[in-house]
């Protein structure tokens, strides 16, 4: 699996510390400082060997960190190498770094500075101001509200294929790239939040379309110039490339430089910047949207933007307009991750204190180092209070809507990237204790959380002080639950993954004594001195199963061991051999009705004794009910 599959997995992963967070009491000062640092020597005193240790175990060569304090940087430093070949060391004032989703809640704030100016109403029809494509509305209304909260129902992306290139001549603008891919509507909108980076790309469209401007000019004009990020731009290739970090993979033995990207949908994660640029959008949100004479927002517009814009519960919190929300003990936190290509990078908002920091690494190691430091952060200066909440009675009937299997959401369902589905496991679980009560299991080896009623379908994690919040429809089933802005919908006992795994590994063992069975017969026959089929139907008959099973067969493992063991990258194009073999199903299906004729006309005619016709009669329906099968996973056909 390569960096960016291991991306897409481990976004839903890096949500779990938050969730079940501990930290290590190596960084945790027992005094527990409160309302965050003023001295940058306390501060280095325990980031610097949090930072560095984590660097050695987990192989990361560069970390850039930088934090603000009341209009001001009070800390930055930078750690290891930008360049392993060259040794460059990480220089915190003029390295360049690719932010990657970072770049939403900079889009989002040319969202709310057109908003601002009565250009458009957050919460009206994007169609309405969109010229140069129509998104589909075929589950609802979008606004831009939906948009920018990832709730408008529009197909997970992150594993699309081709949204990469790797020539900055191969790019496609904006408009003509969400033509050709057209983000599929999926739910209805204002429901379970699916995190897509098409949704920013279509409000970088709405963006250019009311201007006039092409998204990267506007940006730069009304929102980088006036906060002298002078090293920032969605542009690419960088306008300062050469002070670009290098981003790496790590084999286990060595590092490799990632492939430098170029992506035909800037919006949602083309943003590259230095620290220092970062530090002054931070001060600038922290400052009600001015940064010294220049005001890219008003103090409300970024309130907006930073408060809870939707949640599970009107109580607890979840999505800002381009960032996520946490609570912690003493203080509101306000964040967002960027990750892919090699390069990890989170920046994090404490309103109530005037307090944030920026914190970069040039390797993927699935977010431990960056979450090791928020953590310890945390736990240092916001250390998590004691909760205490009357635990109410909790019925039967509510334990049984409320336990079975959930699926994070985090999956395409319109293109072939559904099919990563059959190698997942079946979690999280909500499971029922011996005591009444509830309790969820995110993965075999992990304790499990137990939680504690608080109320109708809220429930709070007894440790941390979690909530969740268990979601129903009108009919009163429960459809997923939530915890900020983590999600798990309910998964129907007939969608498991597992079971959809065992039906894979039945029609591949049908199959497989299918392409077998008349070969090995003959190849008895032979040995044994008997006569072989000498009718020539029949023989064509087995000929036809043979072939039918052998392709399917082949289809099947070739596409599976090649998405578990291979290290494919998909974020550029499909494979031409993957291609090609995307065409198998469609032979095997024109020919699965050829062969249910051929059995009928066994039957009519009497070929074969009447247990070898029953055979073939269960080969032909197994290979009628694979078309189905292969169409719900996307397989029937290109479709990516």
């Amino acid at each position: 699996m390569n960096q960016r599959q291991r991306f897409v997995f481990a976004f839903f992963i890096t949500l779990l510390p938050m969730i079940t967070r501990g930290v290590d009491t190596a960084w945790a000062n027992p005094a527990r400082f409160q309302a965050g640092p003023t001295d940058p020597v306390e501060l280095a005193d325990w980031l610097n060997l949090l930072i560095e240790e984590t660097m050695a175990q987990n192989q990361v060569p560069g970390v850039v960190f930088v934090l603000v304090r009341d209009g001001e940087v009070l800390y930055s430093e930078g750690y290891g190498l930008a360049d392993i070949e060259s040794g460059r060391a990480i220089d915190p004032e003029n390295d360049v770094w690719r932010v990657m989703s970072i770049s939403k809640p900079v889009t989002a704030l040319a969202i709310m500075r057109l908003a601002e100016q009565g250009s458009l109403d957050l919460h009206a029809d994007v169609n309405d101001y969109l010229q140069s494509i129509q998104l589909d509305e075929s589950k609802g209304v979008v606004t831009a509200d939906n948009l920018l909260t990832h709730t408008a129902g529009l197909d997970y992306d992150l594993d699309d294929i081709g949204d990469e290139t790797r020539s900055a001549a191969d790019m496609l603008p904006l408009a003509g790239f969400l033509q050709q891919n057209p983000p599929a509507q999926v739910r209805a909108p204002g429901q379970i939040p699916i995190y897509s980076n098409a949704a920013f790309d279509v409000l970088g469209l709405i963006v250019q379309d009311i201007s006039g401007q092409p998204f990267e000019a506007y940006i730069d004009e009304h929102i980088l110039s006036p906060l002298d990020m002078t090293s920032s731009s969605f542009s690419q290739p960088s306008p300062v490339a050469d002070r670009l970090v290098t981003s790496y993979e790590f084999d286990g033995e060595n590092h490799q430089p990632a492939p430098p990207p170029f992506f035909h949908n800037p919006p949602s994660r083309s943003l590259t910047s230095s620290a220092p640029d970062i530090a002054n959008l931070l001060i600038a949100l922290l400052n009600g949207g001015k940064l010294g004479g220049a005001q890219i927002l008003q103090p409300e517009s970024v309130r907006t933007m930073l408060g809870t814009r939707f949640s599970a519960s009107p109580d607890t919190t979840g999505f800002g307009y381009g960032f996520d929300q946490q609570p912690i003990a003493q203080s509101k936190m306000v964040w967002k991750d960027g990750g892919g290509n090699g390069v990890l990078s989170r920046i994090v908002l404490y309103p109530e204190e005037n307090l944030g920091y920026f914190i970069a690494q040039n390797l993927d190691d699935d977010f431990d180092l960056i979450w090791q430091v928020t953590n310890a952060f945390d736990d240092r200066y916001f250390p998590k209070a004691e909760q205490s909440a009357d635990s109410v009675a909790i019925s039967t009937d509510e334990i049984a809507a409320i336990t079975g299997i959930y699926r994070v959401p985090y999956y395409g369902r319109a293109t072939i990237a559904k099919a990563v589905r059959l190698g997942w496991d079946p979690y999280p679980q909500v499971q029922a204790t011996d005591d009444g009560r509830l309790q969820v299991i995110y993965n075999p080896d992990a304790e499990p959380i137990r939680l504690q009623p608080v109320g109708p379908m809220h429930y709070r994690d007894e440790e941390n002080g979690s909530d969740y919040v268990f979601v129903t429809d009108d009919d009163g089933r429960v459809t997923h639950y939530a915890v900020g802005t983590y999600a798990a919908e309910k998964v129907p006992w007939y969608d498991v993954d597992s079971r959809h795994r065992l039906v894979l590994f039945g029609f591949m063992l049908i199959f497989l004594i299918g392409a077998l069975a008349w070969p090995v017969s003959a190849l008895l026959r032979r040995w044994q001195g008997r006569p072989g089929v000498s009718d020539g139907r029949a023989r064509r008959a087995l000929i036809l199963l043979t072939i039918v099973s052998a392709l399917n067969l082949i289809f099947l493992v070739v596409l599976f061991t090649y998405l578990s063991f291979v290290d494919y990258d998909f974020t550029v194009s499909l494979p031409l051999h993957l291609a090609a073999l995307l065409a198998i199903p469609f032979i095997t299906g024109l020919l699965a009705l050829v062969l249910a004729v051929v059995s009928i006309q066994l039957w009519r005619r009497h070929l074969f004794s009447s247990a070898v016709r029953l055979l073939f009669s269960i080969f032909s329906v197994v290979a009628l009910l694979f078309i189905p099968w292969l169409n719900f996973w996307n397989l029937l056909g290109w479709r990516w």
